[in-house]
């Protein structure tokens, strides 16, 4: 079966996935329509672009405020209160599940 290659172009671009959005409403801008060697040209470079553009934003996020330290502060509370409640262990049964001695537990 014979397929036009606008066609085939048209299909190749409406595939991309989301990323590729911009690149997909420049060439709806342009005048001269590309063909399939034209587009895969171009979209080998559009690739190798969002690439970078990752890489860099990787390297940002990852350096992103390096150096600093930073607090928890929540406003109006002091320091962390446990209760005494929680801290203890009811002891239901006293003997350790794994080796069933008594004096520890798991």
């Amino acid at each position: 079966m014979k397929v036009d290659e606008t066609f085939l172009v048209q299909f190749i671009l409406n595939s991309l996935p989301s990323e590729y959005g911009p690149f997909q409403m420049n060439y709806n801008t342009i005048k001269d329509k590309w063909n399939v060697h034209e587009l895969h040209s171009m979209l080998v470079q559009e690739e190798t672009r969002l690439k970078n553009l990752r890489s860099h934003s990787v390297h940002y996020l990852k350096n992103q405020g390096a150096g600093k330290k930073f607090k928890k502060h929540v406003k109006g509370k002091g320091p962390l209160k446990i209760d005494e409640s929680s801290t203890k262990i009811q002891k239901k049964n006293d003997k350790c599940h794994f080796c069933k001695k008594s004096g520890h537990f798991q």
